[in-house]
């Protein structure tokens, strides 16, 4: 119980994790196009 308890929260840190760094990628990715308008 308490190893799947772990498996469930590694995977949730993981999935805020990878949550982050696509919203930071599309963010970087479109300062571009704000600076040319």
């Amino acid at each position: 119980m308490s190893e799947l308890d772990e498996i469930l929260e590694s995977i949730s840190h993981v999935c805020k994790t990878d949550t982050s760094l696509v919203l930071n990628t599309v963010i970087t990715s479109r300062l571009p196009d704000l600076d040319t308008r």
